[in-house]
């Protein structure tokens, strides 16, 4: 009888052993310090994250998706588990799925800065011969007739090319910026009947390095219209004044002929006449 064990003696026993199979629990359970990432064929950007708190899901380019949706491929990976993040302004129990760290291209922008050369003081300037000077008399004038073109009709894309094709530079900024402002505007010109829009060029003189200066005095009389701008119908009056511009214009020699590349006010009056004669000539 001496073999038997006393029931004092039992229970302490079972009680170590319950504690000792109690103990044998992984530890990433109770404080998990990973999470396993399932690679997917579904989008690259596409994967799936196993949480701590056991919520499963798929970041896509729609947003989240249940991960059942998403077949998984063999291979998987493990990765730090990271904190998700609270979204801002949402719910409190709202949460974001960290994502994998993607790879960044480097950017680079250029700004292009048209370069201004008809501004200020210019040095003396060299005479041309007649032939040049016709020919950079006709490029001027057909710089700023395309240009008055494209303005009457700014919905026409082709007349809008046009005009920047005799331009370069700060000149063709000056025909851009004036295009998109009538589109946004919902403006367009037309003739004046009564005055009519002209442009002369007084003089031509030459840099020593090629480039052109064309000295030049316009009328623009242009009747600027609003698109449906009445309100009992139809388009409006925008703007009716009569600018009288003194500038320079300077032009590139290229392949294709002379090209307006900058321009530059240098006297604008801005008039309201009632007859022509009103209008100091140029």
């Amino acid at each position: 009888m001496t073999a038997m064990m006393r029931p004092s003696v039992l229970v302490p026993s079972m009680m170590v052993l319950l504690v000792i199979a109690l103990g044998v629990r992984p530890v990433a359970e109770e404080a998990p310090d990973q999470v396993r990432v399932v690679i997917t064929d579904a989008e690259p950007t596409s994967f799936s994250l196993s949480t701590p708190s056991g919520r499963r899901s798929v970041a896509t380019e729609s947003g989240l998706e249940p991960v059942s949706s998403v077949r998984p491929a063999a291979a998987t990976v493990t990765v730090p588990f990271q904190t998700p993040t609270t979204v801002l302004n949402a719910p409190p129990t709202t949460l974001v799925n960290p994502t994998p760290p993607a790879a960044v291209e480097p950017v680079t922008s250029a700004v292009v800065i048209a370069q201004r050369w008809v501004v200020g003081t210019l040095p003396e300037l060299a005479p041309v011969d007649a032939a040049t000077t016709d020919a950079v008399r006709a490029a001027a004038h057909s710089a700023w007739s395309e240009h008055l073109m494209s303005l009457r009709t700014p919905d026409d894309v082709a007349a809008h090319e046009r005009a920047r094709a005799r331009r370069s530079g700060f000149a063709q900024f000056v025909v851009d910026s004036q295009w998109d402002e009538y589109r946004g505007l919902s403006l367009y010109g037309t003739a004046s009947l009564l005055i009519p829009s002209a442009m002369t060029v007084r003089s031509v003189g030459m840099l020593n390095d090629g480039r052109a200066v064309a000295v030049y005095c316009l009328i623009d009389s242009e009747i600027i219209m609003e698109r449906d701008g009445d309100p009992r119908g139809g388009d409006s009056m925008h703007n009716i004044a009569v600018a009288r511009e003194e500038g320079r214009f300077g032009l590139v020699a290229t392949d294709a002929g002379w090209i307006l590349d900058d321009v530059h006010v240098t006297d604008r009056l801005i008039l309201h006449p009632q007859t022509p004669s009103e209008v100091p000539s140029c």
